[in-house]
């Protein structure tokens, strides 16, 4: 798995913590698939859906989306600046 070598750098991590941590990040979401991703499973699910985000947006034949938001998170009061985005 390629990593940016500047990750390490920014955070004052070695590599291998920072190649860990994807790892780690990347299996927790990887577990949580199931509860947050959905597809739809047959041609009813997916006719109704794009019907859906048709009438919400005006945009045609669009099934799906994903939401990429960031999620707020309280900041140990120590390392306040670890969790700044």
């Amino acid at each position: 798995m390629a990593t940016n070598p500047k990750i390490g750098l920014t955070f004052n991590v070695g590599k291998i913590t920072v190649i860990n941590t994807v790892q780690d990040v990347a299996r927790a979401l990887y577990e949580l698939r199931d509860d947050h991703i959905k597809f739809s499973k047959n041609f009813v699910e997916i006719t109704s859906s794009i019907q859906s985000f048709e009438e919400l947006s005006v945009l045609p034949n669009i099934k799906g989306l994903m939401d990429v938001s960031h999620v707020g998170i309280q900041a140990p009061p120590h390392r306040t600046i670890d969790y700044f985005s």
